[in-house]
């Protein structure tokens, strides 16, 4: 493949090896830009995993724990493209890494739709089959869910997977990473990311809208009471079903990008992806009850660096009293 104008200083020949690691022009804009939502990201993290830890087992349930685990993995992938397009903002990567970068990306989105359908799912459950559900525990029952999610998205993702490498596909994420010139035709497993997400979509809102009217038909107490529940968990299913929607919305416009923009200098797509999920993740922390949480700990911690701060200052000055009373002496 050619080479493109910010290359360092090497040859065409070399610029076709799959395991080059050239040192490029210090792209700023990108890595500042990086930096901050990896540091948002990750900070609106640690309040919502706070929260969940400090919940009681009696408060938690099979809905709020798959609900972290939507979070966790909004913050995997914004913290995996941060890092790497920093790190691809000072040098380029070989082929094989960028494109295992991708790969990964690329799952934790399939995990983020698994995840969204399983929430919708029981939901539902949880609504028809209360009794059932309530019997089963929680964090045992949402680990399985997700080792099976890991496991099915593994298999779907396997073989387009393998046939992208061994034709070296070429996406506008992998451009940036490696500073080849021009993305190919579009990656063997997007067809198949097309069929997931129609798919979820489906599973998702299908099993919200039926247990809408089937709380609305038949318990219009519970109803209230689903409505008043849905405060205590972390995402409430209405949300649940935009990040759905909006998930599709960028990966249509990571699509349209690779036409009309150069990302080998700026990834566009990357860059409103990773600000997309963000702003879910802060959306998320918004919750009346992550809110009290927070303002909580702040005045926790506020208390005890005064306290620390009184202790120190009364020391000094029983220490400087004392050696004025020895100099007396």
């Amino acid at each position: 493949m050619p080479p493109i104008n910010d290359l360092a200083m090497t040859s065409e020949s070399n610029l076709s090896s799959p395991s080059l690691v050239i040192f490029r022009k210090f792209n700023f804009l990108v890595f500042f830009y990086m930096l901050i939502i990896l540091l948002i990201a990750n900070i609106t993290t640690c309040t919502i995993r706070g929260y969940r830890e400090s919940l009681p087992y009696l408060r938690v349930n099979i809905i709020l724990i798959l609900n972290y685990y939507l979070v966790e993995i909004f913050n995997a992938f914004v913290s995996v493209v941060c890092c790497a397009s920093m790190v691809s903002s000072i040098m380029s990567l070989p082929y094989w890494l960028a494109f295992s970068l991708e790969l990964v990306d690329v799952y934790l989105v399939y995990l983020s739709l698994g995840l969204s359908t399983t929430i919708s799912v029981s939901r539902l459950l949880m609504i028809i089959k209360f009794d059932r559900m309530i019997e089963l525990e929680p964090e045992q029952l949402s680990q399985r869910i997700l080792g099976f999610l890991v496991i099915i998205f593994t298999i779907i993702m396997g073989f387009p997977a393998y046939v992208a490498y061994t034709q070296e596909a070429v996406s506008p994420q992998v451009v940036y990473y490696t500073v080849w010139e021009e993305p190919t035709a579009p990656h063997p497993y997007l067809a198949c990311f097309t069929i997931v997400w129609t798919i979820c979509v489906l599973t998702t809102v299908g099993p919200y809208l039926f247990g809408k009217y089937y709380l609305k038909k038949y318990h219009i107490l519970r109803m209230e009471f689903e409505n008043r529940d849905e405060a205590k968990n972390i995402i409430n299913m209405r949300s649940v079903i935009k990040t759905v929607l909006f998930t599709s919305f960028f990966v249509v416009s990571i699509v349209v990008l690779r036409f009309f923009a150069d990302q080998s200098i700026f990834p566009y797509g990357l860059m409103m992806g990773v600000l997309v999920f963000t702003m879910y993740l802060v959306k998320f922390s918004q919750n009346p009850k992550i809110k009290e949480y927070f303002f909580h700990k702040l005045t926790q911690k506020k208390t005890i660096l005064q306290e620390n701060y009184y202790t120190i200052l009364s020391s000094r000055i029983l220490n400087l009293r004392a050696n004025k009373v020895g100099v007396l002496n």
